[in-house]
């Protein structure tokens, strides 16, 4: 039971630190740098916690590079 409360509290503060690192603006990829977790952890945390990080934020369009011509 030990390390299940502290699990616990792990994700209670590394959720609340998603939080933060959202509302400032990073991209999953910045948090998940931040905060040194995996993907899997990432992920697991805001399904436990119910926390909406958006995977991209409206920014520019994908680069489009044209087919070189057939010659």
């Amino acid at each position: 039971d030990k390390k299940r409360s502290f699990d616990e509290r792990y994700d209670a503060n590394t959720a609340e630190r998603i939080n933060t690192l959202k509302e400032i603006g990073l991209s999953r990829n910045q948090a998940l740098d931040q905060l040194g977790v995996t993907h899997r952890t990432f992920s697991r945390l805001l399904d436990k916690f119910d926390i909406d990080y958006p995977k991209r934020t409206k920014g520019p369009a994908p680069a489009f590079f044209a087919k070189p011509a057939q010659q």
